[in-house]
């Protein structure tokens, strides 16, 4: 950047995301089998027959994750049954709104250090760009309906541009170049 280097922090995941951050890190690398893994944390062995893969390196389908979630759990399961459940729910929740990545319809099984293409957390990097460069972030051309939702909640700042407008059909090399435009002339004093 002219003005210097930036980047996200923990702090930022914690007030855009509203996602605590204390505790101890989890760290290390894993020589798991991630059929195993699916096996051992998810409850099935995932299904890879010729054009139908389920499981692509450590990429497993989420709707593979939503099948295992469409039926409610008996009312005597046991608690191990329980816990593969809702990680099977939290996974595919995850991977389809938070940790997106470029196919659209998978999700890591764990964090992945050798990535190709764009992945992670792409919500987090939109609103520390909205947040860090506030002449990039779009402006909210209105807000929710009164009393949509009840009393005004005290939650992670990225509600801010929960009412932000859908710009899917405006040519996206438009954005691209205005972008491109503002961060190469922008001032050291136009970052938070």
């Amino acid at each position: 950047m002219p003005h210097g280097e930036v980047t996200i922090t923990l702090q930022d995941v914690e007030v855009l995301l509203g996602i605590p951050v204390d505790g101890d890190a989890i760290i290390g690398s894993t020589q798991e089998t991630w059929v195993d893994v699916c096996r051992d944390f998810l409850g099935f062995r995932p299904v890879n027959q010729d054009n139908h893969k389920q499981l692509d390196g450590q990429r497993i389908l989420i709707n593979r994750l939503l099948e295992e979630v469409t039926n409610p759990l008996p009312p005597n399961a046991e608690e191990d049954q329980l816990h593969k459940y809702a990680r099977c729910y939290i996974l595919a929740l995850l991977g389809d709104t938070i940790f997106m990545d470029k196919s659209g319809d998978r999700v890591h099984l764990m964090a992945n250090e050798d990535i190709s293409q764009i992945g992670r957390c792409l919500l987090l990097l939109q609103y520390w760009a909205w947040a860090r460069f506030p002449y990039l972030c779009p402006t909210v051309e209105r807000g929710p309906p009164v009393g949509a939702y009840g009393p005004p909640v005290r939650g992670p700042l990225s509600l801010k541009w929960l009412w932000v407008p859908n710009k899917k059909n405006r040519p996206a090399h438009i954005f691209r170049d205005r972008y491109r435009e503002q961060l190469a002339s922008m001032l050291p004093d136009q970052v938070w």
